[in-house]
């Protein structure tokens, strides 16, 4: 597997990023991680939150362009 999976849900509105979030963070094996990018306002709080609930680790960065970028490493 790559070092990491990466889904640009940036165009994408609410709920498809939530749901592929969910999706890719099934695929993810202990200590593997993925890059998600986000602009959907709708999406920026629920994402996060919803992470917040799963065994996760999360590193949130506001980019220039409004959007949003998680790293989500799987515990």
């Amino acid at each position: 597997m790559a070092d990491f999976l990466v889904y640009d849900g940036r165009n994408d509105k609410c709920p498809l990023p939530l749901v592929t979030t969910k999706l890719l963070l099934k695929k993810l094996a202990s200590g593997e991680k993925a890059v998600v990018h986000l602009k959907d306002p709708g999406s920026l709080a629920d994402i996060p939150a919803w992470l917040q609930t799963q065994r996760v680790r999360i590193c949130q960065k506001t980019n220039a362009d409004a959007s949003v970028t998680l790293t989500i490493t799987k515990e």
